[in-house]
């Protein structure tokens, strides 16, 4: 190895720091979510890539301002105990939710027996959105699914993502599954939905 290379590696060997994890995560949304073409990635149809992460990271070097990703860089965001959103197996990663592309869900439909008691939803202020959900119910919108969180903590913080004092949702997913519901768990503190009704919509809560 030259002395060049050996920078270069010593480089690459770095831990993240914040902007970096931040950036790398916001890279792989984009990518695994919405937009896999811009990388000339496939995907599964279960939304796992056709790369292994060597590969994603060397596709990902090709990029100008990108030549510190490393297979260990998307590990540690993979890994990061608060952030849920990507999965690994078999060497290929997934995001877990949040597409706007056509992906099937790899998680067993849950049963009425599984679903927790409630689960809650963050959404926009704007009257007009509140009276429309009411009336016609949760739709994905432009994502694949419906997102519900475990906690209102957590729907609060995706809420504020929308609005500064965003209103929050109490569901009762029960309810909604007995209307004809599907709803999976992509994770911990997310569940997926396909539509809620508004008649599993309960209480309305403003932040």
């Amino acid at each position: 190895m030259n002395i060049l290379a050996f920078i270069i590696s010593v480089l690459l060997s770095k831990p993240l720091d914040q902007y970096q994890r931040r950036k790398l995560s916001k890279l792989l949304s984009y990518l695994l979510r919405h937009h896999p073409e811009k990388f000339d990635i496939e995907l599964t149809p279960f939304g796992y890539t056709n790369l292994s992460l060597n590969e994603l990271a060397k596709r990902i070097r090709e990029q100008t301002n990108w030549s510190w990703v490393t297979r260990e860089a998307i590990l540690a965001v993979v890994n990061d105990p608060n952030n849920e959103r990507y999965e690994i197996k078999d060497g290929k990663i997934r995001a877990k939710y949040g597409h706007s592309i056509d992906i099937k869900s790899p998680d067993q439909e849950l049963s009425l027996d599984d679903l927790p008691k409630r689960l809650f939803h963050g959404t926009s202020s704007n009257p007009t959105i509140i009276q429309s959900i009411l009336k016609h119910g949760l739709k994905s919108q432009g994502r694949q699914f419906v997102h519900l969180s475990r906690t209102k903590l957590e729907a609060e913080r995706v809420g504020r993502r929308k609005s500064s004092s965003p209103i929050i949702l109490e569901i009762n997913p029960k309810k909604a599954k007995k209307i004809g519901t599907k709803i999976w768990r992509a994770s911990k503190n997310v569940f997926l939905a396909d539509y809620i009704p508004s008649e599993a919509i309960e209480k309305l809560d403003e932040k």
